[in-house]
């Protein structure tokens, strides 16, 4: 069996490591907030290339933070794309504002340009674009667009830990970017995680506050709106020994991603990214058409395989009624019937790879 992802294959050889980082958090007592995860985000922040990180609870919880400390209410409206995880949706919806969705280009799976320039005024908030599977393609033209009507632009990264665009970090093109630690992440938890990019100061300073129950100095006296949204120090310890590896891991999807290109059919493919390091390859997806097909031979071949997503924002049954699509979403419904992910990690052997690709070239065209 080829899994879809499997894990093991880089915590396994880290296990003395997880224990050591266990043993320290029992014998110092340390278990929030402590110098370990100030430590962490330091560490993080210089491998991201930006100024301030600030570790929270998960990758949802990074979205929120932001958006409330821009006082995003009923009154505002904000753009997001049609296809991504619903955590996106969450965040602003949650928070009561008018959620209008962009669809995307279908080469890349990111924020389309084009759409977005017709859907923004001067009346939009806040756009969040996602970094779809882990690629920018697009940032760019997205970034000029908001500033062009001075629109704060927040970037949904929960999969771009490794990606950089022309070789600059993802905050120099907006307010500020979130990461997500769920294991299964480039760089993921033993459990939950996230994080707020910024270069902001100020943002870094608030938001630190906020993931404590809205604590400055006085851990008694909450002086600002603020929860528990704090990342464990034994998770921050555990990302700690994995970051020692990231860039290694990111280069081995890279490899693997340059073979499933090399050896399967152009016409399944994503455009290829402009530049290298513009994608980081958390998920690794073809477009097929008639994907039960695939699917049918994919379990025959022992082959895991996945969706993302296999459902575009509106399309879900609670947002149906809570987000707006003046301009449709075609490219996004293409996506969500015929997008299929293959396995893709750090470990995945090449006989693997070769088999995964005799099998879709075997489908292909019969």
């Amino acid at each position: 069996m080829i899994k879809f992802n499997d894990l093991t294959l880089i915590h396994l050889p880290l296990l003395n490591d997880f224990k050591l980082d266990l043993e320290k958090s029992v014998l110092e007592s340390d278990f929030v907030l402590g110098e370990s995860v100030a430590v962490f985000e330091s560490r993080l922040a210089f491998s991201e290339k930006v100024k301030h990180v600030v570790s929270v609870s998960s990758g949802t919880s990074a979205l929120e933070l932001i958006l409330r400390k821009l006082n995003i209410n009923k009154d505002s409206k904000i753009i997001i794309p049609a296809m991504t995880f619903t955590a996106t949706a969450f965040a602003p919806v949650n928070l009561g504002a008018q959620v209008v969705v962009c669809d995307i280009n279908l080469s890349t799976g990111n924020m389309d340009p084009v759409q977005l320039a017709l859907l923004i005024n001067s009346d939009v908030s806040v756009v969040i674009f996602v970094s779809l599977h882990g690629r920018l393609d697009g940032l760019e033209d997205i970034a000029a667009i908001c500033k062009k009507y001075n629109v704060v632009l927040i970037v949904d990264g929960a999969q771009s830990q490794g990606s950089y665009l022309n070789n600059k970090s993802i905050g120099e093109y907006c307010y500020a970017y979130t990461l997500s630690f769920y294991p299964g992440k480039n760089l993921g938890t033993l459990g939950e995680g996230g994080a707020i990019c910024t270069n902001s100061e100020s943002l870094a300073i608030e938001i630190s506050q906020a993931r404590n129950w809205g604590v400055s100095t006085d851990r008694y006296h909450s002086q600002f709106w603020g929860g528990n949204y704090r990342l464990p120090t034994l998770q921050a310890r555990f990302l700690s020994t994995k970051l020692n590896y990231l860039g290694d891991w990111v280069h081995q999807r890279r490899i693997i991603a340059k073979e499933y290109e090399r050896n399967l059919p152009q016409t399944l493919l994503l455009a290829e990214p402009k530049h290298e390091n513009h994608h980081s390859y958390h998920v690794y997806s073809i477009l097929v058409e008639e994907r039960d097909k695939y699917i049918s031979e994919f379990k025959k071949s022992n082959i895991g395989y996945s969706f993302h997503y296999p459902r575009a924002i509106p399309e879900h049954e609670y947002y149906r009624s809570k987000v707006l699509d003046p301009l449709g979403f075609p490219n996004s419904k293409i996506w969500a019937k015929n997008q299929l992910s293959l396995p893709i990690y750090p470990g995945l052997k090449n006989n693997e790879i070769e088999y995964i690709c005799e099998v879709i070239n075997s489908l292909h065209g019969s």
